[in-house]
């Protein structure tokens, strides 16, 4: 949706206000609060049957029992897993919810009457424990699939925390419940409460479905629950290392919570002998509990996972346990045990829960859907049989008392930290790999000439391309010298393109078996000078121990085109050769050309003379004749101008550092300057910067300035242009950005200077988010104008309008830009290429990696102006969280008349001058000597209009 869209966009105040206060936005309540009443019941539910089962299994055989149970459970789990896998993939996994529901259900009937005729005894208590224990991991991994499914990743970080309140909510509603009314109806009869919550979570699953198939996720998503996965769930697991990591961190959560829970359990059943009493204490404290949770869910999930991440949020419930357990070791009383467990139930249930949850968002939603279901109770009951396993080694053989086992605890804790650095790292590399772009980079591209089809693939593109494509594939061939290329080759040194043959010629010098002479000589006249200087240095090295004889005689000959090709030929090879120089009197050969041009009546012959000369002195370094290359960069000649540009390049000499770089403003010249400039190295960087920080330099040279800097990839270059970064001119100041991000995309091991970064982005981000408050200002006046009265005005103000959209698009490239010179350019690159695209997945997934990238204080900044680029209720968002709310017209029309944008000034005076208000006139006067032609205009004519 476009940013006017958005804008136009507007709701009740008491709809904001919820909206804010959830951080929900239009359309997502419906589906948030029927999840939200689904895993309330569910909890309640569990909440009035556990505590009653824990109390029963207690009473009747102590907490020694535990561990056993712990690993039938475990056993039982897992047999179920594998059939709960194979489900997935055959029934759609809202008949899988509701058939769920029926079974137990129908199983709990059954147990309610046994317990009513006081039936439930030996074997069939240890049954309903396990089928209690298992309905609330499947229940719990039913509900977050589907969660999963109905919600994306932007949605699911926001939504999940108050949709997870729920879940805590309910445990608060039904501990308290089981608390009240177990001891005036009795345990056994909570049962049919628990039956009547989950009827009506029957109704919800059915309400949910329809609501999302009807609105929100595509059919092709849901219609089979995307179920054609042929491997099986822990194939899937094994064969990656986000998913392993994933298990591995539910076990251990999972593990350590059950030695908690032998601890609070143990210590509790010490200390009161009564089942309905237990039954009670338990009610009461596991409510207590969820109080808190709930009060972490509303008031500190969201904002923890928002502003320290997913991964990081990770980090407190072990960090909690680790103290709670130290706490019990050191003080084994009831407190202690409370603490251990208030710890563990309230920050697993709440931030580690939806952390958690966010794990597994990156995973294709197939593999998801059957993965996390086998993490979910495979994975978690096989942590709970292992827990019950080292129970009893620990308590049953070792003697271990209930305050020792804090100490496996501690340990567990350990590695469990270590697995939350692992898997932070492995969620942002999945969202990464979720955006990066399909493709073979040039570095990964192997041509295999050994294959038929590949020579015939590039002999035919080199025999019939165009000149684009020929050139293209010439370059991919330069690492490669394979003799079968040859017969094309040869063909193409006959190409009517001087630039194909010029890049022939250059890789068929390696070819030393090949001799291709004779075709070359054909180009020894031709009328480019580069290529005849490169058909004769071709010549001269094929020509053996004969070479400088040849030389001499294309040196010698009455050819001028001949003549200057070979001295441009000779000087570059007796550069650093006092022999060859000697041999070939290049120096003289130069002068004595320069002097017979007084004789020359033939222009054509003048200008080749004069270019051959410049280059030569170039090539030599000859510094004898460096005041003719000089005088030749001031000839009323072009093409001399550029021979001489570039030999004066070639030359290296710091004299010729200013005139290039005024020659810079001549857009003529300053691709070749730029490049004779970037031939010099390190040597021309202190003049460079010198340059372009003297404000008396011509300013259109200054600006081209930093294109040369960006090209010499030394940290020098880096060091000048942060030293001009702050210049006043912010056309030369984007200019300079754009340098350190080609220089930061080329040369990643330079070092750039963060908090002038961080301060540009902050700029930058300040300007984005004036731009935007203003559009929303104009766009609501567009609204409320009448078309009839203001054409004009209307007219006037969607041209500004979309001025200013423009301008929006551009800060926010640059913002990027910015971003590339503080994180890896090509995540930025991508996550920026990820909002052009129309695939809205891929749009959130680029936010969501994003969000995990940048640091905490960028992560406030940043994110809200690109959700602004794909939400609907983003832009106003953002005006209100940054105070930007505009309500004064002529001071944002001031703002941007001092902006650098010439477009949206141009606008923005149109629009004043229609308006005809008086009040403006003072601000257009300003504009009437401006330096842009167009409003210096515009101005004069709105002030005339005004009889002025």
């Amino acid at each position: 949706m476009s940013l006017i869209k958005q804008i136009k966009k507007h709701q009740p105040l008491a709809v904001e206000l919820f909206y804010r206060v959830f951080d929900m936005r239009e359309g997502e309540e419906k589906r948030s609060f029927l999840m939200w009443t689904y895993i309330f019941l569910i909890i309640s539910a569990l909440m009035i049957v556990k505590p009653m089962v824990n109390a029963l299994f207690l009473s009747t055989f102590g907490a020694e029992r535990l561990p056993q149970v712990f690993i039938l459970v475990a056993i039982v789990a897992a047999v179920f897993s594998i059939t709960y896998s194979s489900l997935l993939k055959s029934i759609h996994l809202r008949r899988l919810i509701t058939h769920t529901l029926y079974t137990v259900i129908g199983l709990f009937l059954i147990f309610w009457f046994l317990l009513t005729f006081n039936w439930l005894v030996g074997g069939a208590l240890y049954t309903l424990y396990v089928i209690v224990a298992v309905f609330a991991v499947i229940s719990s991994s039913q509900f977050w699939i589907m969660a999963n499914v109905l919600f994306n990743a932007r949605e699911a970080k926001r939504l999940f925390g108050f949709i997870g309140s729920g879940a805590i909510a309910g445990g608060i509603f039904g501990g308290y419940l089981t608390n009240f009314l177990a001891p005036l109806i009795g345990s056994e009869n909570l049962i049919l409460i628990f039956l009547l919550f989950l009827g009506i979570c029957l109704y919800l699953v059915n309400q949910l479905w329809r609501e999302d198939n009807s609105a929100q996720v595509s059919h092709s998503v849901l219609s089979e629950n995307v179920t054609h996965q042929k491997q099986k769930p822990w194939q899937l697991i094994r064969s990656s290392r986000h998913l392993s990591l994933l298990a591995a961190l539910v076990g251990l959560g999972v593990l350590t919570g059950k030695l908690v829970e032998y601890q609070f359990s143990a210590i509790a059943s010490e200390k009161i002998w009564d089942p309905d009493e237990l039954t009670a204490f338990f009610g009461f404290w596991l409510s207590n509990l969820n109080i808190v949770t709930l009060i972490i869910q509303l008031f500190i999930t969201r904002r923890v996972v928002g502003v320290f991440g997913v991964g990081t949020s990770l980090f407190f419930l072990p960090a909690a346990i680790f103290i709670s357990a130290i706490a019990l070791f050191i003080f084994p009383e009831l407190w202690a045990a409370v603490l251990i467990k208030i710890c563990d139930g309230s920050l697993k249930n709440s931030l580690n829960k939806s952390g958690m949850e966010l794990l597994a968002l990156p995973i294709a939603i197939d593999i998801r859907t059957q993965a996390k279901s086998f993490i979910d109770v495979f994975v978690d009951s096989f942590a709970t049989g292992l827990g019950g396993i080292f129970l009893i080694g620990l308590t049953g053989i070792l003697n271990v008392s209930v305050q020792q086992v804090s100490l496996l605890t501690i340990a567990l804790i350990g590695i469990w930290f270590y697995m939350v650095v692992l898997i932070r790292r492995e969620y942002v590399k999945s969202f990464r790999l979720k955006i990066e772009p399909i493709e073979i980079s040039d570095k990964q591209e192997i041509i295999d000439l050994t294959n038929e089809s590949v020579i015939s693939g590039i002999s035919k593109v080199l025999k019939r391309g165009n000149e684009k494509q020929i050139l293209q594939v010439l370059r991919m061939l330069r690492p490669l010298h394979n003799e079968r290329l040859v017969v094309p080759f040869q063909e193409l040194l006959n190409h009517k393109s001087c630039l194909i043959q010029l890049e022939v010629l250059k890789q068929v010098y390696f070819y030393k078996n090949i001799d291709l002479s004779k075709i070359v000589h054909t180009l020894i006249t031709n009328e480019n000078i580069d290529l005849r200087s490169e058909a004769i240095q071709y010549l001269y090295h094929k020509k053996g121990d004969l070479r400088n004889k040849l030389l001499l005689e294309f040196l010698n000959s009455d050819n001028y085109l001949i003549r200057s090709g070979a001295i441009i030929c000779a000087a570059r090879e007796s550069r650093n050769n006092k022999n060859l120089s000697e041999l070939f009197a290049i120096e003289d050969r130069i002068e004595k050309e320069l002097i017979r041009i007084k004789d020359v009546t033939n222009t054509e012959e003048i200008i080749a003379i004069k270019r051959s000369c410049a280059r030569s002195i170039g090539e030599g370094n000859i510094k004898t004749l460096l005041p003719f290359l000089n005088y030749m960069l001031h000839d009323t000649e072009p093409l001399v101008v550029k021979a001489a540009i570039i030999g004066a390049g070639l030359s290296k000499e710091k004299e010729f550092g200013s005139i290039l770089i005024q020659l810079l403003k001549d857009p003529a010249y300053w691709t070749f300057s730029q490049t004779a400039l970037i031939n010099f190295g390190s040597e021309i960087i202190d003049i460079l910067n010198n340059h372009l920080k003297n404000p008396f330099v011509d300013r259109r040279a200054r600006l081209n300035i930093p294109t040369v800097l960006g090209e010499i990839e030394l940290q020098a270059s880096v060091d000048a242009l942060f030293r001009n970064i702050n210049i006043e001119d912010k056309a030369i100041r984007n200019e300079i950005i754009n340098a350190l991000y080609r220089l930061r995309n080329k040369s990643p091991y330079l070092k750039f200077n963060e908090p002038d970064i961080m301060q540009l982005i902050y700029e930058e981000a300040t300007e984005y988010l004036h731009t935007l408050s203003f559009l929303y200002y104009q766009s609501r006046l567009d609204d409320k104008s009448s078309p009839k009265k203001e054409e004009g005005i209307l007219k006037a103000r969607r041209l500004l309008i979309h001025a200013l959209e423009e301008r929006l698009d551009r800060k926010l490239k640059r913002i990027f830009m910015m971003l590339g010179l503080k994180y890896p350019p090509n995540d930025i690159q991508n996550i920026y290429n990820s909002f052009s695209s129309s695939d809205t997945e891929l749009r959130i997934n680029a936010v969501e990696f994003l969000d995990n990238l940048l640091d905490t204080d960028l992560k406030k900044l940043i994110i809200p102006i690109v959700e602004s680029t794909i939400f609907d209720d983003a832009v106003t968002k953002s005006i209100q969280r940054f105070s930007m709310k505009p309500d004064n017209e002529q001071e944002y029309l001031e703002t941007v008349l001092n902006s650098d944008d010439n477009l949206l000034r141009y606008r923005s005076l149109e629009l004043i001058g229609l308006m005809k208000d008086r009040k403006y006139l003072p601000i257009v006067a300003k504009y009437l000597n401006d330096h842009d032609e167009r409003i210096r205009k515009l101005a004069k004519s709105i002030i005339e209009n005004f009889g002025l």
